[in-house]
């Protein structure tokens, strides 16, 4: 006997493969007629289309095996039987009566039968009406790692001494432990009374920022700067070192993918876009990939700053930087597309910048990571607090979160959150305490 599993359409839209990783899980699946049709009008969006054809081509592709009866059927046409007050003509409420035909109809062929929804409403009606409904937590991961810890927390800031200095390196040993652990290319800020940079001595502390690479820390130079843009604060309490930071992971060829988090305002895309040009070079192309341009899309994930305006900010820096990105888009090595237009698409010594990538999917993630070929470099920019509630995501069930979680501490993935917003004092005012 097994668990009956009934899903909803945006349950499919989240993870394209659902139905195969049901099996996985030894499921019985009743997949609602009305899933199968809501699909269809939904592989057309520019926001979501890639996600629900991929789901039709797994459920045709599942539906050609051989024993697919032990695992799934389609079901149509559930009755509505001691279920007053649910229009038949509504799409979830379809889902719903599914879940209580086969109930009454199949139960003794199951342990049990349950609705699986990222939809709070049908939820709450099912579980009124007796019908077992719940969220679908497969693939969600909690906010831990450098996407939490450096969530309004200090970077980590450890003690030097001259002789662990060699070069631009410094010799990584246990007791730079002691306020935990540093992983691979995470960024820390160093206190030290020797200046490797001057290399003089002083009874004033010196401090620097350093990356840590393997069994060493690597120093990131205090004169660093990208087509003209340094390291800015507001804060008068001291330096940047978040975006000093990140800066360096970006430019770092051993990285290969960086995810740049932070609010809006912080510099996660200007960044991005200078690091990008700066090493215009190493990259055969520049691709930024902006949110879909569906109407679907505006709402509580809309941010004001388009790319356009924060590269017409880059212009402005020198004239110098406007020529470049002149000659780079007529030559087509600088381009911008919107989601929608960048699958099936390979990655060959390319720098792919993502930027809002709080609003994907891991299945929309996953997609663009194993697009990238050799010479490849990808970046992902997001703000997690500013996750589009039509998505049907939150914080622990974006992809960005659950690829920040399994992907960081490796020597080819670095993770920075950035922390100060660099608006004015108003528009910090306004956030805290409205």
């Amino acid at each position: 006997m097994k668990d009956a599993i009934i899903p909803d359409t945006n349950v499919f839209i989240h993870d394209p493969n659902l139905v195969e990783n049901l099996k996985k899980e030894n499921f019985f699946i009743y997949l609602p007629w009305i899933v199968i049709l809501e699909l269809d009008k939904l592989k057309s969006r520019s926001d979501v289309g890639i996600n629900a054809r991929e789901a039709l081509r797994n459920i045709e592709k599942f539906l050609q095996e051989k024993n697919k009866n032990d695992y799934l059927i389609i079901f149509k046409n559930p009755s509505f039987r001691d279920l007053d007050g649910l229009d038949k003509n509504y799409p979830d409420y379809q889902v719903i009566a599914t879940a209580n035909t086969v109930s009454k109809q199949y139960g003794k062929y199951h342990k049990s039968i349950k609705i699986i929804s990222q939809d709070r409403v049908l939820r709450i009606l099912a579980n009124e009406l007796g019908i077992r409904a719940e969220d679908y937590v497969v693939e969600q991961a909690e906010v831990v790692g450098q996407a939490k810890v450096k969530n309004g927390e200090e970077l980590k800031t450890i003690k030097i001494k001259r002789k662990e200095i060699e070069g631009d390196t410094i010799l990584f040993n246990e007791s730079h432990f002691k306020d935990g652990d540093i992983v691979e290319n995470e960024g820390v800020v160093c206190c030290s009374y020797y200046d490797p940079f001057s290399q003089t001595q002083s009874r004033w502390k010196k401090y620097f920022a350093a990356i840590r690479k393997g069994d060493s820390l690597l120093l990131v130079p205090n004169d660093i700067s990208l087509l003209g843009i340094k390291p800015y604060s507001l804060n008068s309490n001291g330096y940047n070192w978040h975006q000093h930071i990140a800066m360096s992971q970006l430019c770092n060829s051993d990285i290969n993918l960086v995810f740049l988090l932070g609010e809006t305002g912080s510099g996660k895309t200007i960044l991005s876009l200078a690091s990008a040009i700066a090493q215009r070079k190493k990259f055969l192309q520049i691709i930024v990939v902006t949110k879909s341009t569906s109407s679907e899309d505006e709402g509580v994930g809309f941010v004001p700053d388009t790319i356009n305006e924060k590269m017409n900010f880059l212009k402005q820096q020198n004239l110098r930087n406007k020529k470049i990105i002149k000659q780079m888009v007529k030559k087509g090595k600088l381009t911008f597309l919107p989601l929608d237009h960048m699958w099936d698409t390979s990655f060959y010594k390319k720098l792919v910048i993502v930027d809002d990538a709080q609003n994907l999917t891991l299945h929309q993630i996953k997609s663009i990571i194993t697009q990238s070929s050799e010479g490849t470099k990808l970046i992902f920019t997001g703000n997690l607090q500013q996750i589009d509630r039509k998505r049907k995501l939150d914080q622990k069930s974006s992809g960005l979160t659950y690829a920040v979680k399994t992907m960081e501490n490796h020597p080819l993935v670095a993770v920075i959150t950035l922390q100060e917003t660099l608006r004015s004092s108003l528009a910090s005012l306004a956030k805290e305490v409205l």
